[in-house]
């Protein structure tokens, strides 16, 4: 059985490469592996549909080819391949199969060169990338922070709840599959919120009426994922954005926050587009570029030097972010400078 169990669904056999990846058969992705399909169920709009369906494939296309030969120069093809608004979700993908192949490598080094070449541009979705591999193979938490930098670590165990909320939904509202407690399931559930995104297929109504299936108290840190996911992944109008900022008025600086980490992941790839910008200023109230230098700014100084450290590093690299925005859009605003 492969360590990254046989028996799922999700992972069928293909042929064996000339080289590389020997395992690379048992554990490629069947591009269905993330189809939207059983999702359009009601009213939904289908040209939001394809764009995330789009998006998932390009995931699923990352992975595999991390699992081949000659992985960073075809990933470069990929991308020039691919729009502006895919590749940090083809790097995402390709983190993810990077990280299963260090595991089961005796050579390992796949991540690494991953990240020197790609890390200045997209390391967020890079460490996010890892969480869909530690959703599978749990035992390389410890690993993958030594890999990682240490800073953005929450953002593995965010990509975790994004990867039990997208293929195993019946469970994150029970708050298993690895949720843990304190920071860490804040974390988790930052993942889950955007995946709620993607499984509402972009429609706020059907966003709000997901995150009310869970505890009020987790609904700030669900908020947060769902408007980072609104901002970054899209497609979301202004009167969209005003419905779930609406639905979820109490939590409204956490989607603001989440809208402005995007803006910052974005601008450090070098792509503001038109979803982002209409996002960002109608969850934030700034431009795309400054809510980016407004979450550049609350991050705290210093190096973590643990697990829990990098945990508390970025709550706090949070808050200071949500500090600047009111509950309200029609609340003032304090403390934010353009």
């Amino acid at each position: 059985m492969s360590l990254v169990n046989a028996q799922d669904p999700q992972t069928i056999p293909a042929q064996r490469p000339q080289c590389g990846f020997y395992l690379a058969p048992l554990l490629r992705l069947d591009p269905k592996a993330a189809s939207l399909t059983h999702l359009r169920k009601g009213c939904f709009d289908h040209e939001r549909y394809d764009h995330l369906q789009s998006i998932c494939d390009t995931f699923v296309s990352g992975y595999n080819l991390a699992l081949g030969v000659n992985t960073l120069a075809r990933l470069e093809q990929a991308l020039d391949a691919r729009p502006g608004y895919l590749a940090g979700f083809l790097v995402e993908g390709a983190a993810m199969g990077s990280a299963v192949r260090d595991s089961l490598s005796v050579r390992g080094g796949h991540l690494r060169a991953l990240q020197q070449v790609f890390g200045s541009r997209y390391s967020y979705l890079i460490q996010v990338g890892t969480g869909w591999a530690l959703a599978r193979m749990p035992w390389i938490g410890s690993r993958l922070f030594h890999q990682t930098p240490p800073k953005l670590f929450t953002l593995t165990l965010d990509g975790r709840g994004f990867h039990d909320a997208f293929f195993r939904p019946d469970r994150p509202g029970l708050g298993r599959m690895g949720r843990g407690t304190g920071l860490s399931a804040k974390a988790y559930d930052q993942g889950i919120g955007r995946a709620l995104w993607f499984r509402s297929l972009a429609r706020g109504d059907l966003a709000l009426r997901l995150i009310a299936k869970f505890d009020p108290a987790r609904h700030n840190d669900l908020a947060a994922g769902l408007g980072l996911a609104m901002a970054y992944a899209g497609p979301a109008s202004h009167e969209l954005c005003e419905v779930v900022a609406e639905g979820l008025s109490a939590h409204r600086a956490a989607l603001a926050q989440g809208a402005a980490f995007a803006a910052l992941a974005r601008i450090t790839e070098g792509l503001v587009n038109d979803n982002l910008e209409t996002v960002s200023r109608t969850l934030t109230k700034l431009s795309a570029v400054e809510a980016a230098a407004l979450a550049r700014r609350g991050q705290p100084a210093g190096a973590p030097e643990n697990r829990a450290g990098a945990l508390m590093h970025y709550e706090h690299w949070r808050q200071n972010v949500q500090d600047q925005f009111p509950a309200r859009s029609d609340a003032p605003r304090a403390g934010v400078q353009k």
